[in-house]
């Protein structure tokens, strides 16, 4: 039976961030002939995988929107319980069986890992520096504790604002979110201003779930140079290394509009 509740294209972004992602990781990490031979190759690739996470912010914030809007229109209500049970089983058993193997790879002397980067990576924490570094092996789980941390937080702000039947306001948690942004960058606090910037990539994806029936048939009116264009103008803004004072609005404001309006405005035909 065909699924009707999966997107394809949808999951041709997931595809293509994963791609942006690995290719990262390969230039940077995988042979020290990249940073020998192409030196100028490592600072614009490595954007590219910073790029792929934030696609994967964007559809992560949909889905999980898309989602509680269609439980609203047809059971009436969310249902926090479920809500978070289904992201527990969802996550935790492969991210428990992962830390399991690395324990065990520790504790014959393959790795080293100590057990606060174990518990710090289990509790989806090593996305906050000031708790300490989570090490090589369970860094990258970083972008997982974000996804977790908006999980957590979200559902409660839409159950408790009523954003299925008053969309608008989602608008003033953006605006109150880019505030804290903007202040932290006047404050010199350029970790807390990054930190609380990334979850406008999920913000503005729950944004089009709440939209959609809107925004999604006028993005798809646009014409198709239009749509090449935003991703022109995605890519450019990556790999172009923007004066700092640039760079610190053009992620928070302008970055996450961009990519989530690539994104869903994707022509189908």
């Amino acid at each position: 039976m065909k699924n009707t509740h999966r997107l394809p294209y949808i999951d041709a972004w997931r595809f293509f961030a994963i791609f942006l992602v690995i290719l990262s990781h390969v230039i940077e990490y995988s042979h020290p002939i990249y940073h020998q031979v192409l030196p100028g190759l490592i600072w614009r690739i490595h954007p590219m995988g910073t790029l792929g996470v934030q696609i994967f912010f964007c559809i992560s914030g949909y889905v999980i929107c898309r989602g509680m809007v269609k439980e609203v229109s047809v059971h009436g209500a969310v249902s926090m319980r479920y809500f978070y049970l289904r992201r527990v089983l969802r996550i935790v058993p492969p991210l428990m069986l992962y830390l399991l193997f690395l324990a065990v790879l520790a504790q014959t002397g393959s790795i080293e890992m100590s057990a606060p980067q174990f518990a710090q990576s289990a509790a989806f924490l090593c996305n906050i520096n000031l708790l300490g570094n989570c090490g090589w092996y369970a860094g990258h789980t970083w972008s997982l504790a974000f996804e977790e941390q908006f999980y957590l937080v979200f559902p409660m702000l839409f159950v408790g604002l009523g954003m299925a039947r008053k969309r608008r306001t989602i608008l003033p948690v953006i605006g109150a979110l880019l505030a804290i942004v903007l202040s932290a960058q006047v404050a010199a606090q350029p970790e807390l201003a990054l930190y609380v910037s990334i979850f406008s990539f999920m913000l503005w994806g729950c944004v089009y779930a709440l939209y959609e029936n809107s925004l999604g048939p006028l993005l798809k009116k646009l014409p198709f140079a239009f749509w090449c264009a935003g991703i022109a103008l995605l890519v450019g803004v990556y790999l172009v290394a923007l004066p700092a004072w640039l760079m610190n609005v053009v992620y928070p404001l302008i970055a996450p509009v961009i990519i989530c309006g690539v994104v869903f405005g994707t022509p189908l035909a």
